[in-house]
């Protein structure tokens, strides 16, 4: 009896180890050419959260600014100009910041595609095998470090 509750409750959700594709939950080649007024218009079903920077960091004037658009198990974190609102760059992840296989993420972000505009990195978690924290993706007309997360 236990082992049919908990078969049913979880075939709610498809699982990141399935060989079907995902239907994306974010957009991400056409958000990350948004300004963040946009995103959150295109988004507003999302819950948003700014994310809090070190007040060190704001004291030395810097008008990065980060925010996050939460979706069923899926955060995408933005990175934006204050000032301009233009958009740096975005993170996509899990709510466990760890995935075996990059592939299910790439399907959620619909970054499946070959986009000759934007540079896209997974994220590899540092001593931890094969796993990765999520994607970061950017436009490849930006002169970005690549963030650290």
């Amino acid at each position: 009896m236990a082992f049919v509750l908990l078969h049913t409750g979880c075939s709610r959700r498809q699982a990141f180890g399935t060989s079907k594709p995902l239907k994306p939950i974010f957009d991400v080649p056409e958000l990350v050419h948004k300004n963040i007024d946009q995103l959150n218009a295109l988004l507003s079903t999302s819950t948003q959260q700014d994310i809090p920077l070190p007040a060190i960091v704001l004291a030395n004037g810097y008008t990065t600014r980060e925010r996050s658009f939460r979706q069923d198990t899926l955060t995408l974190f933005v990175t934006y100009n204050e000032q301009t609102r233009k958009v740096f760059h975005v993170f996509l992840t899990t709510d466990h910041q760890r995935v075996a296989d990059v592939t299910p993420l790439m399907q959620l972000g619909n970054l499946e595609g070959n986009y000759p505009r934007l540079l896209i990195e997974p994220k590899v978690i540092q001593d931890a095998g094969y796993a990765y924290r999520g994607i970061w993706v950017c436009t490849k007309k930006q002169d970005v470090q690549l963030k650290q997360y």
